[in-house]
């Protein structure tokens, strides 16, 4: 691999970068696909929300440094929910454009994910080793388990996924209006 997972990792924000930018200068927005893909990206955006009220701040890191193990809350249903907000929400971004930028989008995430989790999952194995095992035998990568495991009275705070995500909102609502002007 050319490029280590750590250092996909470290500049997983920057990744899709060079997609916006052909998005916006090759294509611009579609027509009659912003209410269906505005529903892929209010409902990433949710998915985040729900895991940063539940995580914090420390899912904000660049680097191998792990936090606490999240096993509640989404992560009860999912290891990686983070991940498939980010995924809705690339796939609502392309889809403004049209069903062949979703794919484009969706390729990208998959890509990316794929070269970042099990880097990202060895981390958290060697800090967690015991507790890991046992969720990661439990919760599945992708695909939400309907019954949760882990705590139940896991604490979800508006306050702190607000405050986690407002650079991801910011941006979000910067990227939606220069596809709208365009």
């Amino acid at each position: 691999m050319l490029i280590s997972p750590s250092t996909w990792f470290s500049f997983r924000g920057w990744v899709p970068v060079p997609l916006l930018v052909a998005q916006v200068s090759l294509a611009g927005p579609g027509s009659g696909n912003w209410v269906f893909f505005g529903a892929f990206l209010l409902l990433g955006e949710a998915i985040r929300l729900w895991a940063a009220g539940v995580i914090g701040r420390q899912y904000r890191t660049r680097g191998s440094e792990v936090g606490s193990l999240a096993t509640g809350g989404p992560y009860g249903h999912v290891r990686n929910p983070l991940y498939i907000g980010n995924t809705f929400q690339w796939v609502g971004l392309g889809g403004f454009s049209g069903p062949l930028w979703a794919l484009a989008w969706l390729l990208c995430a998959v890509g990316l994910y794929r070269s970042i989790v099990p880097w990202e999952e060895q981390q958290v194995r060697a800090a967690w080793p015991l507790e890991f095992e046992r969720w990661s035998r439990e919760v599945p990568a992708w695909i939400p388990r309907v019954r949760a495991y882990g705590e139940r009275g896991t604490r979800f705070s508006l306050a702190q996924a607000l405050r986690s995500e407002r650079s991801t909102l910011l941006v979000w609502l910067g990227v939606v209006a220069l596809l709208a002007l365009t």
